[in-house]
């Protein structure tokens, strides 16, 4: 399943996860799993609105599920939501899952942020090797910081030039600049 992404395709995630939930097909990934033994009481989630929520298996399910169909829509991919890749989110929650029951239990209880349960499932995908689908949800989690309720005051405008290595002087074009550091990344894989 892990494949480097090429320029095109980081760019159409990233916009692909810019597009509102609702003008994407919504798959019910949290059936693909088992519930099991897996839910602990002593887990709390606290919410971006402040509100604290038990831990729930099945919204770790849908996360992930929902990264993966962002980034297999952006491949223009059309079986998503078939055995494999239902197996392949409910392998991921359950890791994400035993983890958290082991640490509430080595610690009596165990309160984290979605943020935090947010790292918690990218890492538990890379290591499942799917840098890409966690590629996906760091993208989805950077805009969803960009749109909370905290925001940093803006700065002061500047004007920005640079000096190209040929001594002529440009105006700064974020744009430019973001592709050539995407292009740069992804050549190093």
């Amino acid at each position: 399943m892990p494949r480097h992404l090429s320029f095109d395709e980081d760019i159409a995630l990233k916009r692909l996860v810019t597009t509102p939930r609702d003008q994407k097909p919504d798959f019910s990934w949290r059936d693909s799993i088992d519930l099991g033994n897996l839910i602990h009481s002593d887990i709390t989630v606290t919410r971006s609105s402040g509100e604290e929520a038990g831990f729930n298996l099945c919204d770790v399910a849908d996360e992930i599920g929902q990264a993966l169909t962002d980034l297999l829509l952006s491949r223009e991919e059309k079986n998503i939501f078939n055995e494999e890749n239902r197996g392949f989110v409910a392998n991921v929650a359950h890791s994400v899952a035993t983890r958290l029951v082991e640490q509430a239990r080595e610690s009596g209880g165990l309160r984290l942020s979605e943020h935090d349960l947010s790292l918690l499932i990218e890492k538990a995908l890379i290591e499942n090797d799917a840098h890409d689908v966690a590629k996906s949800l760091v993208f989805k989690r950077s805009i969803r910081s960009a749109s909370g309720s905290f925001q940093t005051p803006e700065p002061a405008p500047i004007s920005v030039r640079l000096i190209r290595r040929n001594g002529s002087v440009v105006p700064w074009i974020e744009s430019k600049i973001e592709g050539a550091c995407r292009r740069a990344f992804l050549s190093m894989k």
